[in-house]
């Protein structure tokens, strides 16, 4: 063991105390001589008694660990504009980041955004989803942006007041929704213990029953037939296969975004099938590798009317690349101007004219769809095979929006567990015979 005292460099006023002890070599600094053999004395006496435990004495201590890093806790706002970063990096559908987006933006934001997320609570969200309910806005909000005319007429008519509209309960659902995923993000990061968005649905969902189609929604097939008639007959007024588009609509079920995305490779005219995986949803016009369902892709059948139709226009596009040596560029099956998918709008106009000219009240082509599965069930079509057909989740959705349309068996005027007729009664097992 050694504890030595040294000037190191020579000359220089600094001393250490320099300790060799059992493989431990430690050296430390001092300010003055004395300081330093005044230490080297007490560490050879510790050394002496405690051995290697004394050299604790002569290390430095360990610096103090760092603080904890302050928890900073974001507003609403703060937060949102975090989460709709990350919502570009999961597998969404376009139409639900729109969505999602939008709420925040018009809604969300403007109501809770200077609220610190850890504050917001059942209370808070309460209130917010019944002023929803209550509140009003001007359909004015809606209209595109006057241009720069000078045209007096363009002016006035960009003054003119929208009309006060409440929101729907479905419109509030959607808010909440957002607000949903966006909470339950905050509470997988541990911001907020759980979610306070649960037990808010008696205040803006709708009850189940409202979901029923109502027989003034459903064509009968007559008006059907009429309503086709002019569009197979009139065929100028309308888009081009604006007759085939319906047709693929009333007789399989499909949404029209699910016509709109189809194309020819779907169609497999020996099995007499489509296959629909995509979706072209009206509001963005964006194409969709996924049908709006949970099923996803799916199979469909299709009748006689429809596949004559779909026939007629691939020989059509056969016959045209004969005669000018090209073959068509658009990669849809019903395609609008400019080798586009059908054009939503233009659709919908041509749907409303074709029910004026053939004298039937107007409804709109989702109605299409109505009549398609209303019309099955109630000619006594098997229910998973409408579902199916549909691109419900399961059976059970199908059966809650018609339910009406099924056919009922006539009720039976005897219970059946009454007694056949001319059956005599049993003695009573219970008595005991003396």
């Amino acid at each position: 063991m050694t504890v030595k005292v040294r000037e190191m460099p020579p000359k220089s006023g600094k001393w250490y105390v320099k300790i060799d002890f059992h493989q431990h070599r430690i050296a430390r600094l001092f300010s003055s001589k004395e300081r330093a053999q005044e230490v080297a004395k007490k560490i050879g006496d510790a050394l002496e008694l405690y051995g290697v435990e004394a050299l604790k004495m002569f290390k430095k201590p360990d610096p103090p660990p760092p603080p904890p890093p302050e928890i900073v806790i974001p507003t609403v706002a703060e937060y949102a504009a975090k989460w709709e970063l990350e919502l570009e990096k999961k597998d969404l559908k376009h139409s639900t980041r729109i969505s999602y987006k939008s709420n925040l933006k018009h809604h969300i934001i403007p109501a809770l955004g200077k609220v610190l997320i850890t504050k917001v609570d059942y209370p808070l969200l309460k209130r917010f989803v019944c002023a929803k309910a209550e509140a009003t806005y001007s359909s004015a909000r809606f209209r595109k942006p006057a241009d720069n005319s000078k045209d007096e007429k363009d002016t006035a008519s960009s003054k003119v007041p929208g009309h006060k509209k409440t929101y729907s309960r479905d419109s509030v659902r959607i808010m909440v929704m957002t607000l949903r995923a966006m909470l339950a993000e905050a509470t997988r990061e541990n911001l907020i213990p759980n979610n306070p968005v649960n037990d808010l649905a008696p205040f803006y969902r709708r009850q189940k029953r409202e979901r029923i189609v109502r027989r003034s929604d459903v064509y009968t097939p007559e008006e059907l037939y009429a309503i086709e008639d002019v569009l197979s007959t009139k065929r100028s007024l309308f888009q081009q296969n604006a007759y085939e588009f319906s047709l693929c609509m009333s007789r399989t079920g499909m949404r029209m975004g699910e016509a709109r995305g189809l194309k020819p490779s779907d169609l497999d005219f020996n099995a007499h099938t489509i296959e629909i995986q995509r979706n072209i949803p009206s509001g963005h016009n964006r194409l969709e590798e996924s049908t709006k369902g949970k099923i996803g892709h799916r199979t469909v059948d299709m009748g006689k009317d429809l596949h004559l139709a779909v026939k007629a226009i691939e020989l059509q596009r056969k016959v045209e690349k004969l005669k000018t040596g090209t073959e068509d560029s658009s990669a849809w099956l019903f395609h609008g101007a400019e080798g586009g998918p059908m054009d939503y709008n233009k659709f919908y106009d041509d749907w409303m004219r074709a029910q004026k000219i053939a004298g039937i009240r107007p409804r709109t082509p989702h109605s299409l769809r109505h009549t398609y599965a209303s019309i099955n069930l109630a000619n006594g079509e098997d229910l998973a095979y409408v579902q199916k057909q549909l691109g419900h989740a399961n059976p059970a959705i199908t059966l809650a929006i018609y339910t009406h349309f099924m056919p009922r068996k006539r009720r039976r005027i005897s219970n059946a567990l009454d007694r056949p007729t001319g059956v005599a009664k049993r003695k009573n097992p219970q008595v005991i015979r003396k």
